[in-house]
This record gives C-alpha cells, sequence and structure tokens, in this order.
C-alpha cells in the first residue's frame, strides 16, 4: 500500500478499472462479466469452423498423397485392343488393330479373319507389356457380300477377347 499526496491511500497494484475491461477481453466492457449466450455461441461456431477447416485440408493432404504414392488401379491382368481403324483407299480396306498385353506373363493371340466366307488365322506370341499391329488389307476385287468378321482370341480360349463384323461395300 502506497499514501498519496492528497493523503487518501492506494493500491498500485491495483490498475483502474477501464484498464482491467480492455485486458480481461470481455466483450461487455465490465471486467468479470460473463459472455452471453449468443457471444459464447459465436465463439464455439468459429472454434469448430477453423476445426473442420484443419480436418479437411488433413484429408486432402492424405488423399493428394496417397494418389501420388499409391496410384490407384484394378490389380487385373488383362489383354487390351487399340486403335480399331477401318480404312478405305481407292483399291482396298484396310483394317488396323493393336493388341496390347498386361497379362504379367508372354501370351498367345490368335486372330481369326473372315472376309465372305473365306477364312484366315494368325497365331502369336506376345510379351507383358508390348502390343502387336495387326494391318489386313482387302482388295475391293476380294469382296461380294462385303462381310468381314475379325476375332482375337487368347491363348486356347474360344471366347473372343475383341470380336467386331464389318459390313463393307463392295464395288
Amino acid at each position: 500500500m502506497c499514501s498519496r499526496t492528497d493523503g487518501q491511500r492506494s493500491d498500485e497494484s491495483k490498475p483502474p478499472a477501464s484498464t482491467l475491461a480492455e485486458s480481461s477481453g470481455t466483450v461487455g466492457g465490465v471486467a468479470g462479466e460473463p459472455l452471453s449466450a449468443d457471444q459464447q455461441t459465436g465463439v464455439n461456431r468459429g472454434k469448430l469452423l477453423r476445426m473442420f477447416l484443419i480436418f479437411s485440408l488433413i484429408v486432402l493432404f492424405v488423399l493428394l498423397a496417397a494418389s501420388v504414392f499409391r496410384p490407384m488401379g484394378t490389380g487385373k491382368r488383362y489383354t487390351e485392343i487399340q486403335k480399331a481403324q477401318l480404312l478405305r483407299s481407292a483399291e482396298e480396306w484396310i483394317i488396323q488393330y493393336d493388341v496390347i498385353n498386361r497379362k504379367g506373363s508372354v501370351t498367345s493371340y490368335t486372330i481369326d479373319v473372315s472376309v465372305d466366307g473365306q477364312p484366315s488365322s494368325m497365331t502369336f506370341s506376345l510379351p507383358d507389356g508390348h502390343s502387336f499391329p495387326y494391318i489386313k488389307r482387302i482388295r475391293q476385287d476380294m469382296l461380294t457380300d462385303g462381310i468381314v468378321k475379325f476375332a482375337v482370341h487368347e491363348g486356347g480360349n474360344t471366347d473372343p477377347v475383341e470380336e467386331t463384323v464389318y459390313y463393307l461395300a463392295p464395288n
């Protein structure tokens, strides 16, 4: 306790009331006054939004990291037929297919083509991850009905991996 020059005693350790209101962080402006229910709800809502934002960012980061370090895949081994093209020139039709082996091992394939009932066949082996471009040229004078059947069989399977029928216009 200290004495003042005007003869009154004061406690210097106790700040004035206005300083207490500012330093206590109360919204009401009076020291020790509790927050109202509306003010408390706003504070809680702000904390919840901040927690939700942080949680969302963590989930986003985990998903991005997982997609970079462990890409999703089917895990299945399969044969793929790509670039099925049918081209026409003045003298012939050209059918092109790319057979791609994604089976995980060397696989044998058979391609069966029938032009107006006249069959032809080709068998080949393809290492894993490699492709084989198959091109069939059909001259216009070979066509009568214009029905061309194309099928790719894997190994000794009777069910084709790819099967297509073309109806080509003969000259």
